[in-house]
């Protein structure tokens, strides 16, 4: 039946050009299968198939926001000297005049409400535009948008906003492919960080979680966003930031540095000005925007000097991703000896994460010759980045345990972690907590939330599942041999906890006294909407939920103990005093923030 679903649309002719660019390269494909949909996607895009493009003597790519040179090789096959060698105009301070502002790190304790208010008041005299990630986060906009833009509209909507003032304007997840030049767009928000659409990029997300890669993608397309509403040297538009995922990815790991080098000019120029709007409130930022739109003299002046000088610098080329598209061309005249030697003197072990996503990547290419060496090779790639694919057998589970109890814990992370200041880890929690929320097809998100939500109360988390393949969606270690059982349905749309979910609890207790001693014990948690079990579920002796109730609470508490705790991180008695004044030591945690189960 599920096949008969997806194969009764064979007759659609938009799928008519797609066949035939993979159809002599199904071999060399993945296959991602979701609730709602069948995607095939080949490892490199077959670019061979269209040979117009492969026969063209010149070709002309036109970006500005170009982090990586890599894509040059992996999507269209230029070799390593054709990219060195490529021709880029003189000068790179040609464009539009841009001010870049984040109002959430100007001031903490501004709030996404303020903000929403905020732009809708500047809509009333500007086209202002909102870019949001997914459906889910557009919801957020539709009580004060004057004009969601669907995609059966999109080109008269465009063509409209350039002709007339509209107010303000929601595009989801068009980060590309728009032009908003002038009065169509002098405000523009990018609002979180972007979704990938596809489900083979979401994987691939996944698997390089934390990695340099992962982030010149994200900072890309967020580059991408911005350039929207500026496209032309005489056309300006202020951009604003918000959402605390985004900000935490621009704030670390030298994101910022990703940027081209007009982007990264004017971000730095802005930044100045932000300094000056440090703990103001918007009504502060609002004279300075107006300043801008009103074309400021003193402004104008200094943007253009901050461009003037810019030159464009050669971008740094990720060599796996080139050497993936040299092995995938090897393959596909079948000679894959020379795909694997390609592969594997291209390894960069110094990362792990990349390490062992690259050591998958050439697994899927050995495994073409020898199944079980590549099997082996993958078991290797696992202790390295546990969020790739598993090995057919499996592998061991290792233990986790906290030691130095929970205040010591949080500060050797804390102390170790952000030296550099204690902002960015006010930036970080927000992230972490912004991903807490009740959305379906979030699971990875926030399960890695909950993980990460673990060192910042000074605890060991685990997600035993994603890693290993078996047990909870994550389990946290709080000390004196106790653990959290934690399994998390936040995709659910349903208060009735369900037999299935149920029993998944229950079989995840049954894994934890299989995999730990009888001189540990462990609290089962569910986090659900509600708090009550369908008919026909049994919850054991001692499980207990997490409701949407009791979770916003929870975050609270911990968005207010980060603040409390900022300045005192070097002070062990302070932190263990304020994890007790704020209800989160491991007792209280479960005491405050869960309910008995009901049946």
């Amino acid at each position: 039946m599920l096949l008969e679903k997806y194969f009764k649309n064979h007759n659609d002719t938009s799928l008519e050009w797609k066949l035939p660019l993979v159809r002599d390269k199904l071999k060399f494909c993945r296959c991602v299968i979701s609730n709602k949909e069948v995607e095939i996607t080949p490892h490199m895009i077959p670019i061979d198939v269209i040979s117009s493009l492969e026969s063209t003597q010149r070709k002309i790519f036109m970006t500005a926001t170009l982090v990586d040179d890599s894509i040059l090789a992996t999507h269209f096959d230029l070799d390593k000297d054709s990219i060195s060698n490529t021709i880029t105009p003189d000068i790179a301070g040609d464009i539009g005049d841009r001010m870049i502002l984040i109002p959430q790190i100007m001031n903490e304790k501004i709030k996404d409400s303020n903000l929403k208010a905020y732009y809708k008041e500047l809509s009333e005299s500007e086209n202002v535009v909102i870019i949001v990630p997914s459906d889910f986060r557009k919801k957020y906009w539709e009580d004060v948008a004057d004009l969601i833009i669907e995609t059966e509209t999109m080109h008269e909507s465009i063509e409209n906003m350039k002709t007339k003032y509209i107010g303000l304007v929601v595009l989801v997840n068009r980060y590309d492919g728009i032009d908003l030049p002038h009065k169509a767009c002098r405000v523009l928000v990018i609002d979180s960080l972007p979704d990938s659409r596809r489900l083979i990029d979401q994987i691939t997300e996944s698997h390089l979680q934390g990695s340099d890669r992962a982030i010149n993608q994200k900072i890309q397309k967020i580059e991408q966003g911005m350039g929207r509403g500026v496209r032309s040297n005489d056309d300006y538009c202020v951009i604003f930031l918000m959402g605390k995922s985004l900000i935490s990815h621009l704030c670390k790991n030298g994101a910022v540095d990703k940027f081209s080098s007009a982007t990264k000019a004017q971000f730095e120029l802005s930044e100045k000005l932000s300094e000056q709007l440090r703990d103001k409130e918007l009504s502060e930022t609002d004279n300075v925007v107006k300043l801008f739109l009103n074309r400021d003299e003193g402004w104008v002046r200094a943007s253009k000097s901050s461009l003037a000088s810019l030159t464009y610098t050669e971008n740094s080329s990720d060599n796996f991703a080139i050497s993936e598209r040299l092995a995938y061309n090897e393959a596909c005249i079948n000679q894959y000896d020379n795909a694997i030697n390609i592969l594997d003197s291209a390894i960069d072990s110094s990362n792990r994460i990349t390490s062992g996503y690259s050591k998958q990547i050439l697994a899927e290419y050995i495994n073409y010759k020898d199944e079980i060496k590549a099997q082996t090779l993958l078991i290797s790639a696992i202790g390295e980045n546990k969020n790739i694919l598993k090995p057919k057998e499996g592998i061991s589970y290792e233990r986790i345990k906290n030691v130095d109890g929970q205040a010591k814990n949080l500060q050797n992370f804390l102390m170790s972690k952000y030296t550099m200041g204690h902002n960015q880890f006010i930036i970080d929690i927000d992230a972490v907590l912004e991903d807490l929320i009740f959305k379906p097809e979030t699971a990875n998100k926030f399960e890695e939330a909950i993980k990460q939500l673990a060192q910042f109360l000074g605890f060991v988390g685990q997600r035993p599942e994603n890693d290993y393949g078996k047990g909870p969606d994550n389990l946290w270690s709080v000390g004196n041999n106790k653990y959290f059982v934690i399994e998390c349905k936040n995709g659910v749309t349903n208060h009735i906890i369900n037999k299935h979910d149920m029993n998944q609890l229950n079989g995840s207790i049954a894994w934890f006294k299989e995999k730990y001693d009888h001189t540990s014990s462990c609290v089962p948690v569910m986090i659900h909407l509600g708090d009550t079990c369908k008919h026909g579920a049994t919850p054991l002796e001692g499980c207990v939920v997490v409701t949407s109730e009791k979770l916003k609470l929870f975050t609270k508490r911990i968005k207010d103990f980060s603040l409390a705790i900022k300045e005192k991180i070097n002070q062990i008695d302070e932190i263990k005093k304020l994890l007790i004044h704020h209800n989160l030591m491991s007792n209280d945690i479960i005491k405050h923030f869960t309910k008995k189960i009901r049946t």
